[in-house]
């Protein structure tokens, strides 16, 4: 349990508590528009750099980094320590702790105009991966009072598959502009388990878990060996052993599916510019063969518990403890995980100014993160703009970004910081903060620039990204746009 919570943690601290770069979705040149918006064309082709074309990393949910680690005797523990009281552990957490996040890595990408200028396409290759936990409020109670709960909906999901995608874009009249994008899928690997029931209660120097559940597990690159064992009837049966699990290099498909984004802007009177996409709307079949399928339904026991004199347990978790019986395998069907994205933006003075407002949906399997943003995009002369958004998320915190954007014919340079915070009052170290984010780079462009319309946006061909919290680092990569 604590590795798993150090390994959430570490997800926030390099994504902060952020939506899908929602600053980024009104500056004109920035590649990552077209991935939110298939609608918003660039004005000159593009060709990514080969694997580092790009690297977008987002996370939400309503358990803050804060609320998962502490600072005790000058270093960083879990909520799950003895150092931490259970009325400081348990005191900011929800009944349902949430925890979501994607990760998207461009392998290739480029696009080009037709030969009437006005229609567009384009190819990409990526790698995505998306995680989703929750966590009832009743188990972190157990694990730091030793009180026995009830525990139900206990779930962890995470799946990994490459898409190659086809886009093309092309204007309706004069006011229209919509976009599509058409997914091909390869699953490489899924897992997923929930536990309808999960009641806990304290022995002597032990713990036991009344657990109804279900392991489903889709890969050629795991493999999970089984054992058999004496069941409580006293039958012999095959039971997973979790904790000798093995990683295999070789990339074999373990499904296939299909998905496609659309999207369109609109232009209701001069300098208005109204847009909406919805991403991701699509499945993957995962094959019977790469199926691994377990289920529980019994009393689990688990070695090392102890609840000292002030109250505080320290309780150990041992995934070898969990026995999932081996079942026949079977095939799955399953969604992916759409993005809905409702745009508005007003140009004033020669579209030198503009304001924008972006409403955003992420669907998650155990719940659905909501963000509003308000924008102020300033671009005096074409080779220098300079954005600054506020983000209300899902009502539980605010982040308030900055993104400037230089460029010339042939260089582009783009730096967009974002600051993440709780919204709620509280004194903070610099860790409590929130999260930081910092993006840096330059492109260079290909191709003969179009003369656009005002719903066309600029031309940027590469940034390198760094995203950390207050405390550093904790990523880079350098990408080749999607070239809006």
């Amino acid at each position: 349990m604590k590795k798993l919570l150090y390994t959430l943690a570490a997800v926030l601290v390099c994504t902060g508590a952020a939506a899908q770069n929602p600053t980024l979705y009104f500056m004109e040149g920035v590649p990552l528009r077209s991935q939110m918006n298939p609608a918003l064309a660039p004005q000159r082709g593009y060709f990514n750099i080969p694997v580092l074309g790009g690297l977008a990393v987002t996370a939400g949910g309503n358990t803050s980094l804060d609320h998962l680690l502490f600072r005790r005797d000058g270093r960083l523990v879990t909520l799950l320590s003895p150092s931490v009281s259970s009325a400081d552990a348990l005191s900011d957490l929800h009944s349902k702790n949430l925890v979501n996040a994607d990760i998207r890595v461009n392998l290739l990408g480029f696009g080009a105009y037709t030969a009437n200028r006005k229609h567009f396409w384009s190819f990409d290759l990526n790698l995505r991966t998306s995680v989703s936990t929750q966590f009832p409020y009743e188990l972190f109670h157990f694990f730091k009072t030793g009180e026995s709960a009830q525990v139900r909906n206990l779930g962890l999901s995470s799946d990994a598959y490459a898409e190659a995608g086809f886009n093309y874009s092309f204007p309706i009249g004069e006011k229209f502009y919509v976009g599509a994008r058409v997914k091909f899928l390869v699953g490489l690997a899924r897992a997923k388990s929930y536990f309808t029931q999960f009641n806990v209660s304290l022995g002597e120097n032990e713990w036991y878990a009344e657990a109804v559940g279900e392991l489903e597990v889709n890969s050629n690159l795991l493999t999970i060996p089984t054992r058999q064992e004496a069941g409580q009837d006293g039958v012999y049966r095959n039971y997973y052993q979790l904790d000798d699990m093995e990683f295999d290099a070789k990339f074999k498909p373990a499904g296939y599916g299909a998905a496609f984004d659309i999207g369109a802007t609109y232009e209701p009177i001069p300098n208005l510019l109204v847009s909406a996409a919805v991403n991701d709307i699509g499945f993957i079949a995962w094959n019977k063969a790469s199926s691994m399928h377990g289920t529980v339904s019994r009393r689990l026991t688990f070695d090392g518990a102890q609840v000292d004199a002030s109250g505080v347990a320290d309780i150990d978790f041992d995934l070898g403890e969990l026995k999932f019986e081996q079942v026949d395998e079977e095939s799955a069907t399953r969604m992916l995980h759409y993005t809905m994205n409702l745009g508005a933006e007003y140009r004033l003075w020669d579209r030198r100014v503009g304001f924008g407002a972006l409403y955003q949906i992420h669907k998650y399997d155990y719940a659905a993160l909501h963000n509003l943003t308000a924008s102020v995009n300033f671009q005096p002369v074409r080779w220098f703009g300079l954005s600054g958004s506020y983000s209300f998320i899902d009502n539980r915190a605010s982040a308030l970004g900055l993104g400037l954007n230089l460029q010339s014919g042939l260089d582009q340079f783009l730096c967009r910081y974002r600051r993440v915070a709780d919204q709620e009052e509280r004194a903070v170290d610099s860790y409590q903060a929130g999260a930081d984010e910092l993006q840096s780079g330059h492109r260079c462009p290909d191709g003969e620039t179009r003369a656009a319309p005002a719903r066309l946006h600029s031309d940027e061909c590469g940034v390198l990204s760094v995203a950390g919290a207050a405390h550093g680092a904790a990523g880079a990569s350098y990408q080749g746009a999607a070239a809006p």
